[in-house]
């Protein structure tokens, strides 16, 4: 209690109604409690709004990322057939809007085979269009494996 206040309440004691200063007693409690509270919480309340700052630019970011997330026309699963060998060079060089290199996921080859008496024969030669296939999709990991490489130096930049 500061000299002015306690000056105040022993004149009240001396000359005033007891009730009087029982009232100016828990008044100058209550400010001294509430300066307390007010030295407590006011610096913290910069660092809460940092806070709160930070959990809006991330929220705010995700919802970015969601957006550009939207238009990633990445696969989960595609099929390779030989004799759709066009389509497949059509898929693997569309890009994606998102990642800019289009992931076609997990690649199920499709081959066909000469079957002799419920037997394959592996004597017959391969069909030219499986040999492109075969082609486009050495081409394919290559790109593939060259997107990852960078996609994984880039984040430890970071």
């Amino acid at each position: 209690m500061s000299k002015l206040s306690l000056a105040i309440c022993n004149t009240l004691h001396t000359h005033a109604p007891a009730g009087l200063y029982r009232i100016l007693r828990s008044m100058t409690a209550k400010t001294r409690a509430t300066q307390a509270l007010w030295r407590v919480n006011c610096i913290p309340i910069r660092v809460r709004l940092r806070g709160r700052l930070r959990t809006i630019e991330k929220d705010l970011a995700e919802v970015e990322k969601r957006k550009q997330l939207a238009n990633c026309n990445c696969k989960e699963l595609t099929f390779a057939d030989p004799f759709r060998v066009t389509e497949f060079k059509n898929e693997m060089n569309r890009p994606c809007p998102t990642h800019r290199f289009r992931d076609l996921g997990e690649i199920h080859r499709i081959q066909y085979v000469v079957a002799i008496d419920g037997r394959p024969d592996m004597s017959v030669p391969k069909d030219p269009k499986e040999l492109d296939l075969e082609r486009l999709l050495k081409v394919y990991e290559a790109r593939r494996q060259g997107y990852l490489a960078t996609r994984n130096t880039a984040k430890d930049r970071r």
